[in-house]
């Protein structure tokens, strides 16, 4: 294999690990400002039953707040 092209193979796979760790830290990131805000809302909200939250708050719910803002 001619060193030119060991080079390029070489940062691709270099450009898809730095890929792939910025996607879990986005997640571990997400993950801990749900966390967050959960409890706030808690501390906040006085223990409120979800359905007493409003209806902005309601559709983060269920699934990855990611996929909303898109």
């Amino acid at each position: 294999m001619r060193p030119a092209a060991m080079n390029t193979r070489l940062r691709d796979e270099a450009d898809d690990c730095l890929k792939a760790r910025g996607q879990c830290t986005l997640g571990l990131l997400e993950k801990a400002l749900h966390d967050d805000l959960r409890a706030f809302i808690k501390r906040e909200g006085g223990g409120a039953k979800p359905d007493a939250l409003p209806s902005l708050l309601r559709r983060y719910k269920c699934g990855s707040w990611f996929e909303t803002y898109r």
